[in-house]
């Protein structure tokens, strides 16, 4: 007679579940701040501010990301932001616009 066992009470497929879980609401949690972060710089600093997405994106810790959410609040300027932070940043020069003649 075969033996039928249900995985889901398992000890295994429950340790399993709470780490999903936890991974879960981390990543759930990590977007949230990128896109508090996105905000924060748009309004504070327009299009300058947005440039620097790709950088804040590249943070993996909730803490990092934390502390750049307050950081945002306090700085003045792009240049301010990135000073506090110990990062020297150097702005993407842009094409010249072309002109109509």
């Amino acid at each position: 007679m075969p033996i039928t066992l249900d995985a889901r009470k398992t000890w295994l497929f429950k340790e399993g579940s709470k780490d999903g879980k936890r991974q879960g609401l981390t990543e759930g949690r990590r977007e949230g701040l990128f896109e508090g972060i996105e905000l924060g710089l748009e309004l504070k600093y327009g299009s300058a501010g947005l440039e620097l997405m790709p950088l804040v994106r590249s943070i993996t810790t909730i803490d990092k990301l934390e502390a750049l959410k307050s950081l945002i609040k306090t700085s003045g300027s792009v240049d301010e932001f990135f000073s506090a932070r110990g990062v020297t940043y150097a702005r993407p020069r842009m094409a010249r616009p072309f002109q109509i003649i």
